[in-house]
């Protein structure tokens, strides 16, 4: 997982986040491991360059060959960036809070994206991803993730 329980305490605990403050260690570690995974899952298409110790390593970072998109600058290939440990503890916050939301399962053509009065006509999503979109993480991650890759998502 990326960061650590004691880094994901000093992060909420600056935000005032009081759900992360009274769950158990164990709950704690849970959640971020969840977080790290639903991070790697749903941004690993726009994540830059390619893990540095291939299929070997669990997580996508740390990475060789990435940058920051706006900026260009390196990311050592031996770092996991602020900004994807942060979104981890972010994404753990909203899982620990309602365990398995980031990834759920579901069916889309189950799933009404449009109903008409009248004579009722209900038209369903098909092609979605099962991904939340988490405002937050994406918010961390943007000066890193490439653009224009990112498949369709459904917002929690």
């Amino acid at each position: 997982m990326y960061g650590s329980e004691s880094a994901a305490d000093t992060y909420h605990a600056a935000r005032g986040n009081t759900t992360w403050a009274a769950a158990t260690s164990a709950n704690k570690l849970i959640a971020l491991q969840r977080g790290s995974d639903f991070v790697d899952r749903t941004f690993v298409l726009r994540f830059p360059g390619t893990r540095t110790n291939d299929h070997t390593q669990t997580e996508e970072w740390p990475r060789t060959g990435a940058t920051y998109y706006r900026t260009g600058e390196a990311i050592a290939a031996t770092v996991v960036p602020v900004e994807v440990e942060y979104s981890a503890y972010e994404a753990a916050l909203r899982e620990l809070d309602n365990p398995g939301i980031l990834l759920a399962d579901y069916t889309p053509s189950s799933i009404p994206i449009e109903a008409k009065g009248g004579p009722v006509d209900v038209k369903f999503a098909t092609g979605q991803s099962p991904l939340a979109v988490v405002a937050a993480v994406e918010g961390l991650l943007s000066s890193i993730l490439v653009p224009n890759v990112r498949p369709s998502v459904m917002a929690v």
